[in-house]
């Protein structure tokens, strides 16, 4: 049985779009230093850990704080 289909006219589409997006992000992140990449690496991903705690208490399933 199988469950998912592999398109290959989809495939080449994505890749191109993907291989652009991948190649634009580097040349975005060239502007930045080390310590620039790792200030906005932390904001997203304690943006990200406030986001799935309000996902949680929306469904009635709260869960601990990481920042406790």
């Amino acid at each position: 049985m199988r469950i998912v289909e592999i398109e290959p006219d989809v495939v080449r589409r994505n890749t191109v779009l993907l291989t652009r997006f991948v190649t634009d992000l580097r040349e975005l992140c060239a502007y930045y230093d080390t310590a620039e990449l790792a200030v906005v690496d932390r904001f997203m991903t304690e943006a990200a850990a406030l986001q799935q705690e309000a996902t949680a208490e929306l469904a009635g399933d709260p869960v601990a704080s990481p920042r406790s």
